[in-house]
């Protein structure tokens, strides 16, 4: 995967993988294994559960390579250049061209649903397409049920490469859903324990 950056959001040196909390209840929402997760490795996969997935170290590149079934995403870090996929630019933020191949994927039809990870709100900023899917801002509720992953600010604590959590998170979190049709509402029962629910 010489043309993608892996799991990483931040720094070259630090893994940030999501809390299996977030993945077991993705789980429990589609009632059955996830199917994908196109942005990981080994390691990660211990705590997606995935029936597949994409890694670096098998030169696998998730931004090239179609998404399917019940596919989570947690995107990469950084920056990516991929001359070869469109809508990504070059020099794009991974998590933007991430956002956009799921998207595109979704809207497709080549993909049943999404649970994508946005580990900055900056996001927010850069797609407005996103107020067309459910989301769920981590908030003061996350915090009250789950004080070990969730800090002020609406700050989630991903893991580090020895799967531990990290105790300074620097930006905020939302998780958006590109759901089949009519589960909006589960994802809404389900999700608010972490925050604030906003559906399209």
């Amino acid at each position: 995967m010489s043309n993608q950056i892996n799991i990483q959001h931040s720094s070259a040196t630090n893994e940030h993988y999501t809390p299996v909390e977030i993945t077991q209840l993705y789980a429990q929402l589609i009632g059955r294994q996830i199917d994908l997760d196109p942005f990981s490795c080994e390691k990660a996969n211990q705590l997606v559960n995935a029936g597949n997935y994409y890694s670096k170290e098998n030169d696998q590149n998730g931004f090239l390579l179609p998404l399917y079934g019940a596919t989570f995403v947690n995107p990469p870090g950084g920056v990516v250049d991929l001359s070869t996929y469109l809508p990504a630019k070059r020099g794009a933020s991974s998590m933007a061209a991430a956002f956009d191949k799921a998207e595109s994927e979704y809207l497709a039809g080549n993909v049943e649903q999404i649970l994508f990870v946005a580990f900055s709100l900056e996001l927010l900023t850069k797609r407005q397409s996103i107020a067309n899917y459910p989301r769920c801002f981590v908030n003061t509720t996350g915090l009250e049920n789950y004080p070990h992953l969730v800090t002020g600010g609406g700050r989630l604590k991903y893991l580090d490469a020895n799967l531990e959590l990290q105790n300074s998170p620097t930006h905020g979190s939302f998780l958006n859903y590109y759901p089949p049709k009519g589960n909006s509402l589960a994802f809404s029962e389900l999700f608010s324990s972490f925050g604030s629910v906003v559906l399209p």
